[in-house]
């Protein structure tokens, strides 16, 4: 008998604090902000909850909101009546997706999106990592013939001349390229990307020779010899073809380096989610949200 009716209060009492406890009001931005300090202080979020239930919020309305804001900085009178009603109901769809979600209920929408990402992040690099032999392949039939270095008349800087021939059955636009100096008996002081556009393309089978413009302070001299080879190759329509990590230029990743870094952010924001849930692991009692 007590144990029935001891179930029975602890099922209103649990009934009553789901009933009571803080949810996000996302009807405007400004009831978001305001029910959003609510939250953060009924339920004395630690800097680390905090931190993540903004990650949350971003992750489910970030790119809504952040075009709201945009528009409204824009705006250079003040709005009438029907422009706030609109902007309110702009909002409020905007908003929608967090809604009255509680803060676990935000770490768990955000969670589940970022799993969804996740899997289209592995899908694309699956793909790339099944084309990357084929992309190094396709670059190597596009050849550097010459190449010349030397001051330009016009502004004094340093120029690449690059004789370039396209072996590939695509035409070309653009040519990203590792591109190093070399001197004898002396270490290679000059390295990096260059880059090249053709103004009319460049069509399969065809050569021509194209400039790049560098940053080198090493005078031009008949000893030294450039080296360059293609690390990126984009279409005519200046879509990306082929792309391979550069050697020299840490921030040239490749796609492949790109989906890389994107997938390890994306975990690390998973984690962040199931490791910060209220539910599953409560504060303890000296933290500062068990205060």
């Amino acid at each position: 008998m007590y144990g029935k009716s001891l179930l029975a209060l602890i099922g209103v009492s649990l009934a009553w604090m789901a009933q009571h406890e803080p949810r996000l009001d996302g009807r405007t931005l400004v009831a978001l902000q305001e029910s959003y300090d609510r939250m953060e202080t009924e339920l004395r979020l630690s800097a680390d909850r905090s931190k993540t239930l903004e990650e949350a919020i971003n992750v489910l309305i970030g790119e809504a909101a952040g075009e709201l804001i945009a528009a409204r900085a824009l705006r250079v009178e003040e709005p009438s009546l029907t422009e706030r009603r609109d902007d309110h109901r702009r909002e409020a769809r905007a908003l929608a997706p967090i809604h009255r979600l509680s803060y676990d209920e935000v770490l768990a929408a955000a969670a589940e999106k970022t799993q969804s990402e996740l899997g289209g992040v592995l899908a694309a690099l699956s793909r790339e990592m099944a084309t990357a032999a084929d992309d190094r392949l396709e670059l190597q039939r596009i050849e550097v013939l010459h190449t010349g270095y030397r001051p330009s008349l016009d502004t004094g800087r340093r120029l690449l001349d690059l004789e370039i021939l396209n072996g590939t059955d695509r035409a070309l636009s653009e040519l990203l390229l590792d591109c190093r100096l070399d001197e004898p008996g002396a270490p290679s002081r000059e390295r990096g990307t260059c880059r090249v556009r053709f103004e009319d393309g460049l069509a399969p089978g065809e050569a021509t020779v194209a400039q790049s413009s560098v940053k080198w302070r090493t005078e031009p001299r008949s000893t030294a010899t450039i080296e360059a080879w293609p690390i990126r190759a984009h279409a005519a329509d200046g879509s990306i073809l082929w792309d391979v990590p550069s050697a020299f230029d840490p921030r040239v990743r490749g796609r492949i380096a790109e989906l890389e870094g994107r997938l390890a952010r994306l975990d690390d924001s998973l984690r962040s989610f199931a490791a910060r849930s209220i539910a599953t692991h409560p504060p303890a009692v000296d933290s500062p949200a068990g205060r």
